[in-house]
């Protein structure tokens, strides 16, 4: 298929692109950086940014050992068909559901660092009901706008206050992607 990319560089060398403390604002899926071969490449002082997350982030507002409470940032865009929830992405959309595995990853948000010894988790959304044996699954539901409660195995390792993002489209468009770089 055919893929968008900001900067491509092929076998080059000796290449420094420098950003200045800029932010490289992209929109839709687009790879920011593709190094194809080269030496001595460096890419530095920039942030990028996407217009449109391709994640769901919150902060717990609440968690027991069964569930928590995840408090969205306002420009998440979602909704439920069914029992499944379902990320929009300008004209796009991500379900999340049992066969869709997604990444989870917690951070503490005071820190601005990964929790704990947090590692990022495959997790599966279920319909309601879920086997609570497998610590990977997981059932979703609103319970106030912008508010969901997630239930699962071991939810109280996830503080008050810690940021989780999960995200489950299949990206193809990474920040930098480098393949035979010396």
């Amino acid at each position: 298929g055919v893929k968008s990319i900001a900067f491509y560089l092929k076998n080059q060398e000796n290449v420094t692109i420098e950003g200045n403390g800029s932010t490289l604002m992209l929109h839709g899926r687009i790879s920011p950086f593709i190094i194809d071969g080269g030496k001595k490449i460096t890419i530095k002082g920039f942030t990028v940014d996407y217009e449109k997350a391709f994640y769901l982030q919150g902060r717990v507002v609440s968690s027991t050992e069964s569930y928590l409470d995840l408090a969205l940032l306002p420009q998440n865009e979602y909704y439920f068909d069914g029992t499944t929830l379902v990320q929009k992405i300008g004209d796009a959309e991500v379900r999340f559901d049992e066969n869709a595995p997604s990444l989870w990853q917690a951070f503490d948000a005071e820190k601005k660092r990964v929790l704990r010894d947090s590692q990022c988790r495959v997790v599966r959304f279920s319909a309601p009901a879920p086997d609570q044996t497998e610590k990977e699954l997981f059932f979703v539901e609103e319970i106030a706008p912008k508010t969901l409660r997630i239930y699962g195995k071991e939810m109280q390792e996830f503080p008050v206050g810690a940021e989780i993002v999960f995200y489950g489209e299949k990206r193809n468009a990474n920040t930098v992607f480098a393949s035979g770089v010396n």
